[in-house]
């Protein structure tokens, strides 16, 4: 094909698999000109081969190359055969044997021309599947090789008519002629179940979690106890400062619309990513005094600026030796309260994060379990503020019980408003000093079980006791395992 002839004079280096994809793309082109007639009639590529230009003469009658005779090297050449001269051995006029030349084989150009006809033809191979757009099921052509995904406008009546924007491009078929667009969308768009795009390879289900355990909140204001000052430092592009071995970029190849490439760093989203980072960010701070760190983020505190700028020198130090780098712009230094993990931090202790209140006040009543559970998580996330909250929760917990009938009565809404209430006042819980003398003092009751440290008073926490522990004794509920 001409395509092909063509491809290969411009560049001689051209590999097998470029020339099958231009191949290809013109098999493609051809077939999406036959679509529009295809119900009345099918068609049939006709080729027009005309002849090129020879860009060589006929055979040399001296020695049978392909030159013109002036220029060939055999015109005083004495022949071993007859031994005149002016050819080559082979080519003698009294001895040569005449035998029909062989038709020289002509290169020819394809022009394909479209022409109808009315002949059966196989049907063309189209893949379709049944997606939803804006929750209207539709039937749509698989198109891997498309820039956007277009609608007909049956398709755009059949999903609600959406209102159209003005389109902020112009689009070409695969032939290069030009399509009239009408308008462009943002819409839900759900195939096979998945909404939007599935990149997923399936790693991460073959692959294992890492056996090392992020740090607990409790764990890190442990070492805040006593701190007046703070700084917090946050690491750029966290896991991506890692380096994989070869072994590993074999199996993080992605591919992409340039071809394949490999992750020379852990990237973001492969499972046993977090626990490696932690593991070496808690070998980069051990030893160090007023330091800890969740992920990217570390804390350092100091009871003096001077002893709190000898630690952030030393954490720096580390870093450094480390080979890490810190985003500048997202740290903060010498503070005397900061936000860290959903907390406000400052000498006297910590508290809640009012953003995060605010978003608990805003929260409505929910209308099914789901809705509930996912309140509960985000009030379960500062327990540690709200004395009996599991006495205050319990009409709620009693709605996520598996056999429960979900209705919201007026003692879910009490509760759910005096939770609220608690945790928009003024909360405060001190950092937790291992050095002073403690009492531990429990108790139980028929749903839950508490605790406080003392002196001096501080409740500490509480827990909701199994089904299966509802029978026990008070004594036999506070035992230690």
């Amino acid at each position: 094909m001409l395509i092909s002839l063509c491809k290969m004079e411009d560049n001689p280096q051209t590999t097998l698999k470029e020339l099958s994809a231009e191949i290809q793309q013109f098999l493609n082109i051809r077939q999406d000109a036959a679509l529009p007639e295809r119900s009345a009639s099918s068609h049939i590529n006709a080729v027009d081969s005309q002849n090129r230009k020879r860009d060589t003469p006929s055979p040399c009658f001296r020695c049978g190359a392909h030159h013109w005779s002036k220029d060939c090297p055999f015109p005083n050449k004495t022949c071993h055969d007859c031994g005149n001269s002016g050819h080559k051995r082979g080519f003698c006029k009294n001895f040569r044997t005449k035998k029909q030349k062989p038709k020289r084989k002509r290169r020819t150009a394809n022009n394909v021309v479209i022409a109808s006809t009315r002949v059966d033809a196989a049907s063309t191979s189209r893949i379709y599947r049944p997606v939803q757009i804006n929750g209207k099921a539709i039937r749509m052509r698989l198109d891997t090789g498309a820039d956007v995904t277009l609608l007909s406008h049956a398709d755009w009546m059949a999903i609600g008519r959406p209102t159209l924007q003005s389109p902020q491009i112009t689009l070409r078929s695969a032939n290069n002629k030009p399509i009239n667009v009408r308008g462009r969308y943002e819409c839900s768009f759900v195939i096979d179940g998945q909404h939007g795009r599935d990149y997923s390879t399936g790693l991460n289900d073959a692959l294992e979690q890492h056996q090392h355990p992020l740090p607990t909140p409790d764990d890190i204001f442990t070492e805040l106890n006593g701190g007046r000052y703070f700084s917090q430092l946050d690491l750029a592009e966290a896991h991506s400062q890692l380096e994989v071995d070869d072994d590993s970029k074999q199996l993080l190849a992605i591919n992409t619309h340039q071809g394949l490439y490999r992750f020379n760093r852990l990237p973001f989203g492969v499972k046993p990513a977090p626990g490696i980072f932690q593991q070496g960010i808690d070998a980069l701070i051990a030893g160090l005094d007023g330091t800890s760190a969740y992920l990217d983020d570390i804390l350092v505190t100091g009871r003096t600026i001077d002893e709190h700028n000898t630690r952030l020198d030393a954490v720096f130090q580390r870093i450094q030796d480390y080979g890490f780098r810190v985003r500048l712009e997202k740290c903060s230094f010498l503070q005397t309260q900061i936000k860290y993990l959903g907390f406000v931090i400052n000498a006297q202790g910590r508290r809640p994060d009012p953003d995060k209140v605010k978003a608990i006040q805003k929260m409505p009543a929910p209308n099914d379990v789901s809705q509930l559970r996912a309140s509960l998580r985000l009030i379960n996330f500062y327990e540690n503020f709200v004395k009996d909250l599991h006495n205050l929760r319990a009409p709620l917990d009693a709605l996520t019980k598996k056999d429960a009938v979900y209705t919201w009565t007026p003692e879910c809404q009490s509760s759910f408003d005096k939770i609220k209430a608690i945790l928009n006042s003024d909360l405060v819980l001190t950092h937790f000093d291992p050095n002073l003398p403690i009492i531990v003092a429990a108790d139980a009751s028929n749903y839950g079980i508490g605790a406080t440290l003392t002196p001096p008073s501080k409740w500490i926490g509480e827990g909701r006791l199994p089904r299966k522990a509802l029978p026990y004794s008070s004594t036999e509920e506070l035992q230690p395992d």
